[in-house]
């Protein structure tokens, strides 16, 4: 998506130029999760570009610069562990003052990326690009000073010509940005955001109408948008999309994307609390799933009815809807549904007092959670059989269902 290729652009020119140090990304919280990705498909692509991406963390300038360093530091322990593996040289240790808390924590902090150019990088080709991204701003005043500090205080100094430090502001309620103004330094380059679900929905509306692309193009940029305003709520206009959307499909014969509309539309029905019309659409895609026999098709819808029906209290449709689903599940070999449907069906027959049928249904999700090692659905299976234990009287056997699931939970922890 050209969103996403616009950061991915703007961070590539930044790490290859040589006038500026600091790149200061503006965004909202809910955008930055892109920008790191976009850093780390940048990093598995560089071979001469060093990348360290960190989420600092606290509210003082301290704890933000140990959390870096800390990061830093662990970072380069695996790069010499790989270094003597190989038997090549490692390079000298980071000064001993970069860990003395009793110097100012952004000498320290600048001082270690010195040592990380000058020692770990000789090759001038070589760069070090650091990306200080916290996923919330929470100290405005700490997020300043962190910029400050790292923009060239006398000229460039011989460490920031091979250094890019990623830094951020928030869009919201920016701050940082002054502070780099204020500093008047030609060493900063700036680059704002546009990430949220409502740019995005404005981008594939441009797509959709551009009649430069393609017609299947323009209709998969008009499908996504009408799903992410489902998402965001905009269900007026996500249908005015959707029903020449599906008709354009069934004039083409592309039943996987009448199926996939057909389950969007049941969503935006669920939120709209008219789980009649949600029903349908099911049923619908249903249908389309049997009669091309697509077994994807089939589970997804058969798990939307079992939902609903279960929200609904018809037991006996989410007995049918599970059925069909967990014969899907087999046939795609997906383990961890399997199981979640049988737990479902055993829910649905305990919900209409058929414990026989229960505890079946249950015994056999127990079976193919063992045998496919899905140990957060074992302990569910678990759970069940220890209510029912518990609502029979057998405390024993509940307390040894208890002791076994808190087995599993540790085990999972170990791991």
């Amino acid at each position: 998506m050209k969103l996403i290729e616009e950061v991915e652009q703007a961070v590539s020119e930044f790490v290859d130029q040589d006038e500026a140090t600091v790149l200061i990304v503006r965004s909202r919280d809910e955008e930055l999760a892109p920008v790191v990705h976009c850093i780390h498909d940048l990093d598995s692509g560089s071979p001469h570009v060093f990348f360290l991406s960190v989420a600092p963390v606290g509210n003082d300038l301290v704890t933000y610069v140990e959390s870096v360093l800390a990061a830093l530091f662990d970072e380069m322990r695996g790069v010499e562990e790989s270094l003597r593996e190989d038997g090549l040289p490692v390079p000298p240790p980071f000064p001993e003052q970069c860990r003395y808390r009793n110097i100012e924590p952004m000498i320290r902090l600048r001082m270690a990326f010195a040592h990380l150019v000058t020692a770990w990088l000789p090759d001038e080709e070589d760069h070090l690009v650091v990306a200080l991204l916290p996923s919330e701003v929470r100290n405005l005043q700490v997020q300043a000073q962190i910029v400050g500090w790292l923009l060239p205080q006398a000229g460039f100094e011989p460490w920031m010509i091979r250094t890019r430090l990623i830094v951020r502001d928030d869009k919201v309620k920016p701050f940082v940005v002054d502070t780099a103004r204020n500093a008047r330094s030609h060493g900063v380059v700036y680059f704002d955001t546009h990430l949220t679900a409502a740019d995005h929905v404005e981008a594939l509306l441009e797509d959709a109408n551009d009649p430069e692309l393609e017609s299947g193009q323009r209709m998969s940029a008009l499908l996504q948008c009408a799903t992410v305003e489902v998402s965001l709520g905009r269900l007026p206009q996500a249908m005015e999309k959707f029903v020449p959307l599906y008709h354009h499909y069934e004039t083409h014969g592309l039943y996987q994307l009448q199926g996939l509309i057909l389950l969007q539309v049941a969503e935006a029905f669920r939120q709209v609390n008219s789980p009649a019309r949600a029903r349908n659409c099911l049923l619908g895609a249903l249908d389309l799933s049997t009669q091309n026999s697509d077994p994807s098709l089939m589970l997804n819808s058969a798990h939307g009815l079992a939902t609903m029906a279960a929200t609904q209290g018809a037991y006996q449709e989410m007995e049918s809807a599970c059925s069909i689903g967990i014969g899907a599940a087999m046939l795609l070999g997906m383990h961890d549904t399997h199981v979640d449907l049988l737990v479902r069906l055993g829910d649905a027959r305990a919900a209409q007092a058929n414990w026989v049928g229960a505890v079946s249904s249950w015994t056999e999700g127990a079976k193919v959670a063992r045998e496919n090692d899905c140990r957060e659905m074992l302990i569910q299976v678990l759970g069940r059989f220890h209510d029912y234990a518990s609502r029979a009287g057998q405390h024993e056997i509940a307390r040894q269902y208890a002791a076994e699931i808190q087995q599993h939970r540790a085990m999972g922890v170990s791991r």
